[in-house]
């Protein structure tokens, strides 16, 4: 994941391509801008319970085009173990999902599934599957087959102009799960439509967060948090306290507009200040909507707890695209206990969904 294929000012994110690569020095340095202006911002400081000279053992490498950073509290020998474990989740599915590598799995996939049943690995599979379900759960909000959509709006190639009615419905013409053909015994998926394809930018780093933390539960790590560029993961055997996580707030860099308390769970936040493209003067946020066509208007960010990474990672671009009121009520309709959220509109108000604080705090 790399540098934006077409070198277009208009993008405000590395859109990721085979070509050019930068060099170690100019990819870390924007790795570092993006973990330091991220969505979320991890405090690592505990309540009072905890104890104030335990061991914290820290990993920061890059990984899926952002920086993750590991802080693991136990003994050296314990923390090298868990984070060695760690690492190795988070490559399988950053290798599996990369549709900006033609060799994973993901591009495969997308390169040949309009012509035959693509057969996929058990773990892909059933990452489709989720996805899938969470496509109905949601009413179509969350679609990872919008990459045409987002090819379109000029984050995966150069544009300056906004596309016209025709080319947005000639998108939306390739865009849907309900195109999508899945036979559970072969394993295998299938577009109906030519032209379509999977994006799994939305969900890629949940599914790798709810992996790294079985992976160091079972290395033998007893606590620590995650934070893969936004995308947070906590745990902790001994209910001796929470992890303070802090919500950025959409409109001023580096500041804070609330605190979360959370022991075990998993947040992220969808927002749209760091990744949108600049049209005829207009700013568009990267989150599409992907049963209109359009970038999502007048959200801010909408920050999501779950008891699942890849729940935290879905329900916030879900909960994004169906607004406040929406995605409230949806919340509450479906009955999905083990989901929150707080979201920032664009007049600047900022809300709770009823659940929140009993989620966070638990």
């Amino acid at each position: 994941m790399s540098k934006c294929p077409d070198n277009c000012k208009n993008c405000h994110e590395d859109c990721g391509s085979n070509l050019k690569p930068l060099s170690r020095l100019q990819t870390w340095g924007i790795l570092l801008l993006i973990a330091v202006i991220g969505c979320v911002i991890a405090f690592f400081k505990q309540n009072a319970a905890a104890s104030k000279t335990e061991n914290v053992k820290r990993f920061t490498y890059p990984c899926m085009g952002t920086i993750v950073d590991i802080s693991l509290f136990d003994s050296p020998e314990n923390a090298e173990k868990a984070a060695a474990a760690i690492q190795k989740e988070l490559k399988k599915i950053e290798d599996m999902c990369n549709i900006f590598n033609p060799d994973s799995e993901i591009s495969k996939l997308n390169t040949s599934a309009d012509s035959k049943p693509f057969v996929c690995s058990n773990e892909l599979y059933s990452l489709l599957k989720y996805c899938y379900n969470a496509y109905e759960i949601t009413g179509g909000a969350f679609d990872i087959t919008a990459k045409n959509l987002m090819d379109l709006w000029g984050f995966y190639r150069k544009r300056n102009t906004i596309p016209s009615p025709a080319e947005i419905k000639n998108a939306l013409a390739k865009t849907g799960m309900n195109k999508v053909v899945f036979n559970d015994d072969a394993k295998s998926v299938y577009f109906t439509v030519k032209g379509m394809a999977f994006d799994l930018g939305g969900v890629a780093k949940g599914a790798a967060l709810d992996n790294a933390v079985a992976a160091a539960k079972n290395a033998g790590a007893q606590k620590g948090i995650i934070n893969l560029g936004g995308n947070i993961g906590c745990f902790r055997e001994k209910q001796d306290g929470f992890f303070e996580i802090g919500v950025r707030d959409p409109r001023k860099r580096n500041a804070i507009i609330d605190k979360l308390q959370i022991a075990n769970g998993f947040c992220a936040t969808s927002g749209d200040y760091e990744r949108f493209v600049t049209l005829n003067g207009k700013k568009y946020s990267h989150i599409m909507n992907p049963l209109t066509g359009y970038p999502v208007q007048n959200m801010c960010s909408t920050t999501v707890v779950a008891a699942k990474g890849i729940d935290s990672d879905i329900f916030s671009t879900a909960c994004f695209i169906l607004g406040r009121e929406k995605a409230d009520r949806f919340i509450h309709m479906k009955k999905i206990n083990d989901v929150c959220f707080c979201s920032v509109a664009e007049d600047d108000s900022f809300n709770y969904s009823h659940s929140f604080n009993h989620i966070t705090k638990r």
